[in-house]
């Protein structure tokens, strides 16, 4: 298979729209008190919890006007358990869309450092698996961070190849993320290019990102990146937006780079 590499800033188009997609069923799963779910030495960020509410009510803002918009999955802390996660028949499968808030990795959302926490690797997520599951969004560090900082080294395709079992994309950073007071200006900036003026997916997340955590809090530098079965879903706008499941794998990733991003590099102690 021949993968595509894409790093470019922004791209805007401007259209009204009606909706397309036949259900909207989505998943908020947002994590700030690690120490109680088993990890040490770990800083507790702030605003998981607004930027998941943030989710839900640019979501709601819409309800009107996009079809069947219901909360299905709303897991925080002790209840963000890795079994939400994993495995065909995960709960967050059966959501069209799901949002995390929190820590990340190279390996995806860190939810916690005691067993029923862990997701090691993409071996553990199967999105989209037996359920509904098109879309994912990751506010958070280092989804997709290049194979350097991940313990063990893997590059991005081998680390989330695996989880592509019937996702469309997967949107995450590349770099650092940040907390941030504006979780639900960026959902509803998102939402807002994505249904309103129905530029592509990857376009909205970029633009979004890039304004309220880079332009509005003024941090050095950031990375929204996101990985797509192919690129007709890397691209999809919301008119286009398809009920079904993509087939399994995924074979373009991209990402947009303002300022100078940070790598943390955070081995998780299991």
């Amino acid at each position: 298979m021949r993968f595509l590499y894409f790093n470019f800033i922004l791209i805007i188009a401007i259209t009204i729209v009606s909706a397309t997609p036949s259900y909207m069923w989505y998943g908020t799963c947002s994590v700030e008190k690690y120490l109680s779910n088993g990890c040490t030495g770990v800083g507790e960020p702030d605003t998981p919890h607004e930027e998941a509410d943030g989710f839900h009510t640019a979501l709601q803002n819409r309800k009107t006007v996009i079809n069947n918009v219901v909360r299905k999955q709303n897991r925080r802390d002790a209840t963000a358990t890795a079994n939400a996660w994993k495995n065909m028949s995960a709960p967050m499968n059966y959501c069209d869309f799901v949002f995390f808030a929190g820590h990340g990795h190279g390996f995806g959302p860190v939810l916690g450092c005691w067993p029923e926490y862990l997701i090691d690797n993409q071996d553990d997520m199967r999105l989209g698996g037996y359920g509904y599951l098109k879309w994912v969004q990751g506010a958070a560090c280092e989804w997709f961070v290049a194979s350097q900082y991940t313990d063990p080294p893997v590059g991005e395709f081998a680390r989330w190849d695996p989880a592509f079992k019937g996702v469309h994309v997967v949107q995450g950073h590349r770099a650092d993320s940040f907390d941030h007071p504006y979780g639900e200006d960026a959902s509803e900036d998102f939402w807002n290019r994505w249904y309103n003026q129905n530029q592509s997916i990857y376009s909205a997340w970029c633009n979004a990102q890039i304004y309220w955590i880079y332009t509005v809090t003024g941090r050095r530098g950031l990375q929204p990146a996101q990985m797509a079965h192919n690129s007709d879903y890397f691209y999809e706008t919301f008119t286009e937006a398809e009920n079904s499941l993509a087939p399994d794998g995924a074979s373009i990733f991209g990402w947009a780079t303002v300022g100078n991003p940070q790598y943390s590099y955070t081995h998780w102690e299991h």
